[in-house]
This record gives C-alpha cells, sequence and structure tokens, in this order.
C-alpha cells in the first residue's frame, strides 16, 4: 500500500519538476530574442529602454517608454513586442481588472 503511494508522489514531484524547467527555458528563449531584437535595432532607443524596464520588472516605466515607442516610428516587429510589453505591464499594475471591479 505505501509503495504505490511512494511511486504517485516521485510521478507527481518529477512532472511538476520538468514543467517548471520548461517555462524556465522558454523565458531565458524569449529574453535572448528581445535581445537581439535590441541589438538589431540600436537606434530604436525608447524600445530599448523598454525593454530594460520590463526586465527589471518596473512596470510603469516600461508602459511609459514602449508607449513612447509605439509614436515613434511604426517599425512592425518592435511593436508587436511593445504591445506585449504593455499588456503584460497592465497586468502586473492590475490595470485590466480595476474597470471590471468599477463596473459590476
Amino acid at each position: 500500500m505505501l509503495k504505490p503511494t511512494i511511486f504517485y508522489c516521485f510521478f507527481f514531484m518529477l512532472f511538476c519538476s520538468s514543467m517548471l524547467s520548461q517555462e524556465e527555458s522558454e523565458m531565458k528563449t524569449f529574453v535572448g530574442e528581445m535581445k537581439k531584437k535590441s541589438q538589431a535595432h540600436k537606434d530604436a532607443i525608447n524600445f530599448r529602454k523598454a525593454q530594460s524596464f520590463f526586465l527589471t520588472k518596473e512596470w510603469d516605466s516600461t508602459l511609459f517608454y514602449s508607449m513612447k515607442q509605439l509614436d515613434a516610428a511604426p517599425v512592425a516587429e518592435l511593436d508587436d513586442y511593445c504591445h506585449f510589453f504593455r499588456g503584460v505591464s497592465f497586468k502586473k499594475k492590475s490595470f485590466l481588472t480595476e474597470p471590471r471591479k468599477s463596473s459590476i
């Protein structure tokens, strides 16, 4: 009776650890791609600042500089990243849930 329980616990821990490592590797890949885009577009200073603040989790500054980049000359691939930065920042700042609370 004890052996199946130990087996299930071991299997569950192994499954969870494999899922966490996959998320970490995906994040490392994303950060690497972001840095490549930043190096490729050295003239996009606001994008570089938005990316830097995004990585340090300074959401207000990320929102500010990503909006400045979106208002500047449009570059489609950078715009996609800026929209992503803004979406994550709004979620982290709980701006997406506040209007729902007040409208109810």
